[in-house]
């Protein structure tokens, strides 16, 4: 989470980072967004890479006009990749 707001302060041009992470019955949720001027494809990549080791679900939605927002979900009582 450190990282990723790290390379959203570096690369976003944002001035705002919103973190939120939530826990119900269900798993555990992240989001990530900002006001910046959106990702690239490299970015959300290595993200996707990090989601299926922990075989979470993964979405990114991110626009010039609208910044980026990152949403992960990780289920409970899942195993994660070894």
């Amino acid at each position: 989470c450190i990282r990723d707001r790290i390379n959203i302060n570096r690369h976003a041009n944002a001035s705002q980072i919103r973190t939120r992470l939530s826990a119900d019955k269900k798993g555990v949720q992240l989001s990530i967004s900002d006001n910046g001027c959106g990702t690239s494809g490299a970015f959300p990549s290595s993200l996707k890479r990090r989601a299926q080791l922990l075989r979470a679900k993964l979405s990114v939605e991110s626009s010039e006009e609208n910044g980026t927002k990152i949403m992960l979900s990780l289920r409970r009582n899942l195993k994660l990749k070894t």
